[in-house]
């Protein structure tokens, strides 16, 4: 990944990546890309929430060190290509911590797996090219013989999942290879559409269609185009329901919250996995209404304000601020979690400035596997990224043929 540092001459270009087997010319032409210096910003003030702690993760409104909400900023950073020397140090203090995040110990043996939190790691890591066997392993498990996602006691379920997890758990287990156990929990999620193709939070068969949840079902989009494929029966019915509750202004409604930045990036997402770029432009468009910009206060520039009408109301970065800019820059750079393409990409000009001295190499992202956790943790309470042209695009989409709850409520959950 390109990193900018210092005063290092660099120029950026902003490449719209678009293909004819993919994009109609008119569609792409229509898209509205963003600048390179908006890229660049919103990238510096996602370093900055990082490079701002003591140990380079993030914490919760309690105080506590926030696992989850740290893997929402690395995944949006790498997305970007930007800042990899911060992303990659938060990256090693997020693993440093990841078995008190992942395994709650009760004595006596009892060690329980939290599923849904071992899904984003897992997650995060397979985006890196790292495989933790011990923690893949522990996500098969998890996923039970009718494809539900469970926590699990030494191997035996302890508690219900969410849908919400049971989409990340797709997600990771098919980037992961564990191609028989994706596709197991991608057909219990295929069961809780609702006839409008929504998704709710909670798991029932059949689904509680009283409670979809646009969150969920963003995510869970993402997750079918990867496994099921973009154009499989089940991707569209998601995909539909999110175009059916997208407002004029290219936001996403939620029952309970409205119109917010957070459910309409992972709506974005969505789009952006199954090759909709012009349902992504609206979801773009509005997401660009509520990122903070050069009016703004500095040090929130290049972030994301949760809803429109909360713009003027912020004067510095806070906790939902940062939790709504690490999902709404992914979406806004048209990546997801199914896959490391992404629509807008920044591309650094690498060739030398003869006047300033050159800038060493980063040091590159882990490529071992990393050493099994020990289980022992107590648990917290809280909860080359950019693709490099059309060839990259054709290869993610022919794998598709062949931070917290979701995302505006309890982020550091998962």
């Amino acid at each position: 990944m390109a990193t900018l540092t210092g005063t290092r001459a660099t120029t950026l270009s902003l490449a719209l990546v678009t293909g004819a087997a993919l994009f109609s010319p008119s569609v792409a032409s229509a898209a509205t890309p963003p600048t390179t210096a908006e890229l660049q910003i919103t990238g510096d003030f996602l370093a900055a929430q990082l490079r701002d702690t003591s140990n380079g993760l993030l914490s919760g409104p309690t105080g506590w060190t926030d696992i989850g909400l740290t893997a929402d900023v690395i995944f949006a950073l790498d997305a970007l290509d930007l800042h990899s020397d911060q992303a990659d140090r938060s990256y090693a203090a997020l693993l440093d911590n990841a078995d008190d995040f992942l395994y709650f110990d009760y004595g006596d043996g009892n060690v329980e797996a939290d599923a849904g939190r071992l899904a984003k790691i897992v997650a995060l890591q397979s985006t890196r090219g790292v495989r933790t066997d011990s923690y893949v392993d522990d996500l098969v498990d998890a996923v039970q013989d009718d494809g539900k996602l469970m926590n699990e006691i030494n191997g035996e379920p302890s508690s219900a999942a969410q849908n919400f997890s049971q989409a990340w758990s797709v997600i990771a287990l098919s980037r992961s290879g564990e191609t028989a156990a994706a596709e197991k929990a991608a057909d219990f999620l295929e069961s809780q559409i609702c006839p409008d193709g929504g998704i709710p939070l909670s798991q029932a068969v059949p689904p509680n269609c009283g409670s979809v949840d646009p969150d969920t079902t963003g995510l869970a989009g993402q997750a079918l185009a990867l496994v099921q494929g973009a154009d499989a029966p089940s991707t569209q019915n998601v995909l539909q329901y999110l175009r059916t509750n997208m407002t004029e202004e290219g936001g996403i409604t939620s029952r309970f919250s409205g119109v917010n930045a957070n459910t309409t990036a992972l709506a974005a997402g969505a789009f952006a996995a199954a090759g909709e770029l012009d349902n992504f432009q609206r979801t773009h468009e509005y997401l660009t209404s509520v990122r903070f910009g050069d009016s703004a206060v500095e040090s929130l520039q290049g972030g994301f304000a949760w809803r429109s009408r909360d713009m003027d109301t912020y004067t510095a970065p806070n906790d939902q601020v940062r939790r709504t800019s690490a999902q709404a820059a992914l979406g806004f750079v048209g990546g997801n979690y199914a896959n490391s393409t992404t629509i807008y990409s920044v591309q650094v000009d690498e060739t030398p400035d003869p006047t300033e001295e050159p800038t060493p190499n980063p040091t590159p992202n882990p490529t071992t596997t990393p050493s099994a956790p020990t289980e022992t943790g107590s648990g917290s309470s809280d909860g080359g990224l950019l693709f490099g042209g059309i060839a990259a695009i054709l290869a993610v989409f022919a794998a598709v043929i062949g931070f917290m709850s979701p995302g505006s409520f309890l982020p550091t959950q998962f």
